[in-house]
């Protein structure tokens, strides 16, 4: 048997959510010219480039889609850099993310890929940070598709594996992921206790719980 193992990044892997919404406001704010509501949950599609496009129409802020797209994004990732430097080890993983993370790529049985709402670039700095290797693993990012889906649909691809996954699963820490997750007939394991679900984890300490989950 063959298992898809999926994760999100923010809340999921890494512990970053709070500076990584301070950022998207404080770039909304130098670029836009404006502030904006940070409850992610009110947009339609959470990804961070579904939000812009969202903030861009809601407002009716004018001009070239892509050039405001790319200084945001710049600006945003600017400023996740400044922040890691500024606080060296503030940025930390979900307790035994790295460690899990490397149990599952040494499996013959496993494929394991990051799917993301964030952009390819902050994601990676902020995995980073946290200590977290994912070399082998399969990656997708609003960077490529500005809808969740799209983004699983696209790290699935990655994996070059061409045979059907007897089992595919995802973990994420919010109600878009769960939704996403059961419009692509994912498992979903939620992480932490932002939402309700019965399949939850804190934290990915446990790994031999985590494996019996997984059917491994």
């Amino acid at each position: 048997m063959m298992h898809l193992v999926m994760f999100d990044v923010d809340g999921t892997l890494v512990d970053s959510a709070g500076f990584d919404d301070a950022c998207y406001v404080a770039a909304a704010r130098e670029v836009l010219g404006f502030d904006i509501p940070a409850h992610w949950d009110e947009y339609t599609q959470a990804t961070d480039a579904a939000i812009l496009d969202e903030i861009l129409d809601r407002y009716g802020v004018e001009g070239d889609r892509e050039l405001i797209h790319s200084e945001f994004k710049q600006t945003f990732i600017s400023k996740i850099t400044e922040h890691l430097e500024a606080n060296p080890g503030e940025i930390r993983e979900i307790k035994g993310a790295a460690r899990f993370i490397n149990y599952l790529t040494s499996r013959d049985n496993v494929k394991v890929a990051i799917a993301t709402g964030g952009w390819e670039e902050s994601a990676k700095l902020k995995l980073r940070a946290a200590g977290i290797d994912i070399a082998g693993c399969g990656f997708a990012s609003c960077s490529d598709h500005h809808l969740r889906t799209g983004i699983m649909e696209l790290a699935e691809t990655r994996m070059g594996y061409e045979s059907p996954f007897d089992s595919k699963t995802y973990f994420g820490d919010a109600a878009w992921d769960r939704e996403a997750s059961k419009a692509l007939s994912f498992n979903f394991i939620l992480v932490g206790t932002r939402i309700d679900h019965e399949m939850r984890i804190s934290d990915y300490r446990d790994i031999d719980r985590l494996a019996f989950m997984l059917s491994l």
